[in-house]
C-alpha cells in the first residue's frame, strides 16, 4: 500500500498522488487499486481530507476516466513537448 507522493497542508488536506510510467493507457484496475490505497490512508489519517490525484504517462482508458470522475480523482497525463526548429 504505497502512495508515491503524499503532502499534508495546514488546512487539513492531504494530497495523495499515484504515478504510473507505463507504456500503455491505463484501465480501471490501476484506478481501483489507487482508490483502495486512498481509502486505507484515509482511515489512518481520519483528521485529514484526502485529495486523490493520479498521473499516467500514456493516458487513461475511457472507463478509467469514468471511474476517476465518479470518485473525484484528479487526472494528469504527460503531454508532448513541441519545439520550434
Amino acid at each position: 500500500m504505497e502512495i508515491d507522493i503524499k503532502a499534508e497542508s495546514s488546512c487539513g488536506r492531504m494530497v495523495l498522488v499515484e504515478i504510473k510510467n507505463w507504456k500503455k493507457k491505463e484501465g480501471v484496475n490501476v484506478i481501483k487499486d489507487f482508490i483502495e490505497k486512498v481509502t486505507v490512508d484515509g482511515r489512518l489519517h481520519s483528521d485529514k481530507t484526502p485529495v486523490p490525484c493520479i498521473w499516467l504517462k500514456q493516458g487513461f482508458s475511457k472507463q478509467a476516466i469514468q471511474v476517476c470522475e465518479l470518485h473525484r480523482i484528479a487526472m494528469a497525463v504527460e503531454r508532448p513537448v513541441y519545439r520550434s526548429q
